[in-house]
């Protein structure tokens, strides 16, 4: 670590707290100077990534992270996608000098917030909360509000089936047996078992149902295996919220993944200023997922029956948004916590682990 620049110490310190699917922190460090360094960001080419559009929207949050950071310490941020691959995205980024410049109030928050999958109270966000979120976003995208019951339940019910697709087939079960830590409330690379919203008894059978496919696959055919999961971790969590809500973007308005790019920076702006209003939030990626495979026809599993799951969801997708999924690139539903932060929580790994060698 002592051949980190202090400043870049600094930022990157505070940076590596940018959220990322699962935990995964598919991104790396190349310092290349003083205040200069290469973002590489690893994709992971799985059914969750659909297109790269995950990946993209990754390395959008941590871009926004780190120019939130670097503002901590008078530093503006300029960066240029400088080479992608199938493996990669690599981003070349200068922190230049800029004494004047003033710390981004959302600086404070880049490490309390969180994911919380527990239900929220139904009370409703009031007006200028909205206005707050909606500036944070910024103009390229307008925040589409569902806060009546009808409207969540129209959203749960579209949720949950996404979650039930991705609980019955074997490329899902792959990432979900790698990403749950079943043995701490802290995890540095993984999600928390007691953090993804399920009952111990529910978790227990999930434990045992992710020994191997064969299982699940019995559970999953035989026994309604994920009716629980979905119940607990969709149907009562997304009743029980001040409103669901969906990035929406006009179409051709940019390309697709200038989109996704794009609505990762102003995701962490969104997440960010909920937390500084005292709101916390929980995504839906796996809706968007599926609706893209659905919207394309396009295969994503070996387990019979999928395309036609998918072909449903993209088509209540549009029923319910009257977009496609490129054109509504974020969705989430948020609201207040009813007790105290969990104590689970997905952590980071250190530093010293995310330098580029």
């Amino acid at each position: 670590m002592s051949d980190i620049p202090e400043v870049l110490k600094s930022i990157l310190e505070l940076a590596r707290w940018a959220p990322s699917g699962d935990n995964l922190q598919p991104w790396r460090f190349e310092i290349l100077g003083e205040d200069r360094l290469r973002l590489h960001i690893r994709r992971e080419n799985d059914v969750y990534d659909f297109g790269g559009a995950a990946t993209r929207t990754t390395s959008g949050v941590m871009l926004e992270t780190l120019r939130i950071a670097a503002s901590s310490q008078a530093r503006g941020m300029k960066w240029v996608l400088a080479f992608e691959d199938p493996a990669a995205l690599k981003f070349e980024i200068d922190f230049p000098l800029l004494p004047s410049l003033a710390q981004d109030p959302l600086a404070a928050w880049i490490k309390q917030r969180s994911v919380d999958r527990r239900p929220y109270r139904m009370q409703a966000l009031t007006e200028a909360e909205k206005q707050a979120l909606q500036s944070a976003v910024g103009p390229m995208f307008q925040i589409r509000w569902f806060e009546t019951f009808a409207e969540k339940w129209a959203i749960t019910r579209l949720n949950a089936r996404a979650t039930w697709l991705r609980l019955t087939i074997p490329e899902t079960f792959a990432i979900h047996q790698r990403i749950i830590d079943w043995d701490n409330r802290l995890s540095p690379d993984r999600v928390p078992a007691t953090a993804v919203g399920l009952d111990p008894m529910t978790r227990q059978l999930m434990r045992w149902a992710l020994g191997n496919w064969a299982r699940a696959s019995f559970l999953n055919h035989y026994l309604a295996g994920p009716l629980m999961p979905v119940i607990e971790m969709d149907v009562l969590p997304g009743l029980r919220c001040a409103a669901h809500f969906a990035f929406t973007c006009p179409q051709a308005l940019t390309s697709r993944d200038e989109i996704f790019l794009a609505a990762g920076q102003a995701l962490q702006r969104f997440w960010l200023t909920a937390a500084s209003l005292g709101l916390v939030m929980q995504p839906a990626f796996a809706t968007l997922a599926f609706a893209y495979y659905g919207e394309r026809a396009r295969s994503f599993s070996t387990e019979p029956g999928t395309a036609s799951k998918a072909t449903a969801i993209a088509q209540e997708f549009n029923l319910r948004f009257g977009l496609g999924s490129e054109q509504a690139p974020f969705l989430g539903r948020i609201g207040r916590q009813v007790v105290a932060p969990p104590s689970s929580r997905s952590t980071r790994r250190e530093l010293s682990e995310l330098i580029y060698r």
